[in-house]
């Protein structure tokens, strides 16, 4: 898990890790957690004009001294990443927890083949989709991951789908693979907090793409791969039913879950307040704080929650036990190409077949993920064989 480093200056600033959020209170009672990724951190905009700097404000006016609203987003980051720095947050009883987020769940999981998130010092898991310039620009994004060699890293590599979504078996593998994660991750989440019993809710979140009527600058920002990855939108598209589903199925075992995105863009509809499809200016901020907004007074002066519990969602996501794993490196520990391939490969033997699973994939082990069909695995009948395709893969792949 990567973090930002603090930053001081006149607009834009971070303190202990955290994106400041201006006119908070000396004194309050309750904490508000805005947790996600980029939408929440609100890298385009000053400090004063952040979704949780807005949210303070108008919770200021109604309630003076009742709630401190903290901004625990940070750019690029998926839901498994936001579990990590949930924990990290000394979730309070009472506080409340806004988990913000899920379309980078997609994009990365559909498209980099990688559920465990970001991070700027790994290379994309389809590496052969990189000219040199891409390398390059690579090397410098994990120097710069805010800057604008981020975006330059965006218009380099291919607009078009990888292959893996071309091939009906591993991308239907894929989206199940990438809808059980998140599902998991936003589970663990409502668990950990109500446990310290606080709040929580899931929050989906506006893009651009949601709008029903597209004007000419926000079709010119759709069609734009210097702002964003065209694929992102197709990315976004497929998974949006799977992640439907898990939701529905979150809400079944007492996870709460609001999409704000219709309110959001019913008030915005006739305004531009979008900088790039994913990505909105002071304006969309304020949008996005007057949503969340009636969400915490429901929350505040509702029912309290109920704990969220374990039992059940294990069948209900169908997590199966996770298989024997092995070891490489105990058969050579001097081999360093064998520790190269566990820093890559998570083995396993099951039944009567030995597995290597890409390290991005994360836990494959579900009911309803046919585990042969995702990109990349590698099956063999002995511990022998599959060493061997291993090494042949290894030899083939462009070292980093």
């Amino acid at each position: 898990m990567f973090e930002i480093e603090d930053v001081q200056g006149k607009w834009f600033n971070v303190k202990n890790g955290l994106r400041v959020t201006t006119d908070q209170p000396t004194s309050f009672q309750t904490r508000i957690i805005l947790m996600g990724s980029s939408q929440i951190f609100g890298q385009e905009v000053p400090d004063d004009q952040t979704a949780a700097s807005h949210l303070q404000r108008l919770l200021n006016r109604e309630f003076p001294n009742r709630f401190k609203v903290e901004n625990w987003g940070l750019v690029a980051i998926n839901s498994r990443q936001q579990l990590e720095r949930l924990k990290k947050a000394q979730i309070d009883a009472g506080a409340i927890v806004l988990f913000c987020g899920k379309s980078l769940d997609s994009y990365y999981g559909l498209l980099e083949k990688n559920v465990l998130g970001y991070s700027p010092y790994a290379l994309p898991a389809d590496i052969s989709r990189m000219s040199w310039f891409g390398h390059f620009a690579h090397e410098a994004r994990a120097k710069l991951p805010f800057l604008a060699m981020f975006r330059l890293f965006n218009q380099i590599q291919s607009q078009a789908l990888p292959a893996h979504l071309s091939i009906e078996q591993e991308k239907n593998a894929l989206l199940a693979l990438v809808s059980k994660t998140y599902g998991w991750n936003e589970f663990q989440a409502a668990q950990y907090v109500t446990s310290r019993r606080a709040h929580f809710v899931n929050v989906e979140m506006p893009l651009l793409y949601d709008y029903p009527k597209q004007t000419d600058y926000r079709n010119k920002l759709l069609t734009n791969p210097v702002l964003f990855p065209l694929e992102f939108s197709e990315a976004h598209e497929l998974a949006r039913p799977h992640f439907h589903k898990t939701i529905e199925e979150l809400k079944g075992l007492g996870v709460p879950s609001k999409d704000i995105s219709p309110r959001f863009i019913e008030a915005t509809k006739d305004k531009e307040v979008f900088l790039d499809p994913g990505h909105f200016n002071h304006v969309g901020a304020e949008a996005i704080a007057e949503s969340l907004n009636g969400l915490v007074r429901q929350i505040a002066f509702g029912s309290p929650q109920r704990l969220v519990r374990h039992k059940g969602a294990s069948q209900a996501f169908g997590r199966l036990p996770e298989p024997e794993r092995f070891s490489l490196s105990r058969l050579d520990e001097n081999n360093t190409v064998y520790v190269a391939l566990e820093k890559r490969y998570q083995l396993y033997h099951k039944d009567n077949g030995y597995f290597a699973i890409p390290e991005g994939l994360g836990y494959v082990w579900w009911k309803g993920v046919t585990v042969t069909d995702l990109p990349g695995v590698l099956v063999a009948p002995s511990r022998k064989a599959l060493v061997d395709q291993l090494l042949i893969h290894y030899q083939s792949e462009p070292q980093s």
